[in-house]
């Protein structure tokens, strides 16, 4: 069965949301900027939420950060708010409850905000 990418992913206003019951289709709503899964038997609102979160490591190093989110984030985008530099450990930057992060220098400062 060939399926056309216009019917699985599909935009319009929240108020023409279709009725639900295709599996796997998105529905992006151009109005409330929205993003929308279904299900088979409803419609879940998946639009990404960002939470900012302040970071400023005692040294230099590998450190822990809470991200405060109920789930792991799809992305994180550090933004320095000092001279120095702190970036995501690889390979694992951020699980379901922290964020995994190294710091070039003791006193930077900069947020993480995780989408």
């Amino acid at each position: 069965m060939q399926i056309d990418l216009s019917t699985v992913v599909v935009e319009g206003a929240y108020a023409a949301l279709p009725a639900f019951g295709m599996h796997g289709r998105v529905y992006y709503a151009t109005d409330t900027m929205q993003i929308w899964y279904d299900t088979g038997s409803a419609w879940v609102n998946v639009t990404p939420v960002p939470v900012s979160v302040a970071l400023a490591p005692s040294a230099p190093g590998n450190f822990t950060q809470a991200h405060g989110m109920s789930r792991a984030p799809i992305a994180v985008l550090i933004s320095m708010t000092s001279g120095g530099a702190i970036w995501l450990q690889n390979p694992t930057g951020f699980d379901a409850t922290n964020l995994y992060l190294a710091a070039s220098d003791a006193g930077v400062t900069g947020n993480a905000i995780c989408f």
